[in-house]
């Protein structure tokens, strides 16, 4: 309690505040010391608190914190023609409330998506790591982002981009186009950043047997 009320103290006096107990004003380490000689003391093992967070607050904080991500992941993988295009404006107007009104457009996703097992599998998403991709949905392109195994929510944002001016060329000429990126939590030292390609992806899925036998399939998979 002593190293407590002398935090509280501490910062009263950076914002120029004062700091009450029942007691009295708190001033200085001798109004401390008299707070706790004449407070109601029980003794024991157990200390009950409680702690009241804003569900909401937090939500938006963390939605706000997954868009960063998904800016950082589209400049990474498509490069600046979409960072200063419509989908990079996009997802900063939601960033800063002085651009919502301008017409960016809507942004769509979701910080709490239900992802597929097999999508889980393609892109590597574990307890023990980072996951993040940017990964072609039919003709849109999305931001998938895990972190620490989707144990604070699984986000996909929508870049609002044509998946096909990158995924298609890629493809077609053998492009190598790095698309998915995971950090190892349980390694000691720095953390390497681990890169794939969109053909690698593609390529271990196939030899694991897992990617859908049709475009149908695949568009259901999605859903």
């Amino acid at each position: 309690m002593r190293f407590f009320l002398r935090g509280r103290l501490e910062q009263a006096k950076q914002r120029k505040l004062h700091l009450y107990t029942q007691f009295g004003e708190i001033t200085d380490d001798e109004d401390i010391e008299i707070a706790l000689l004449v407070a109601n003391r029980n003794e024991g093992r157990e200390f009950k608190a409680s702690v009241t967070v804003d569900v909401a607050a937090f939500n938006e904080a963390r939605a706000r914190l997954m868009v960063k991500i998904a800016l950082g992941l589209g400049h990474r993988v498509l490069g600046p023609e979409w960072t200063l295009g419509p989908g990079g404006m996009m997802l900063r107007s939601h960033l800063f409330p002085g651009e919502k009104d301008l017409n960016f457009g809507s942004l769509k996703g979701t910080i709490d998506a239900n992802v597929p097992p097999v999508v889980a599998e393609i892109v590597g998403l574990a307890n023990n790591r980072h996951v993040m991709a940017v990964l072609p949905i039919g003709k849109s392109t999305c931001a998938f982002i895990s972190l620490f195994g989707g144990q604070v929510g699984t986000a996909v944002v929508d870049l609002g981009y044509d998946s096909r001016r990158k995924f298609n060329r890629a493809v077609n000429k053998g492009e190598r186009l790095d698309c998915a990126f995971s950090i190892p939590l349980d390694v000691s030292g720095a953390r390497p950043l681990e890169t794939r390609s969109i053909h690698e992806l593609a390529n271990n899925a196939n030899l694991k047997g897992i990617l859908p036998e049709s475009r149908a399939a695949a568009e259901r998979l999605l859903r």
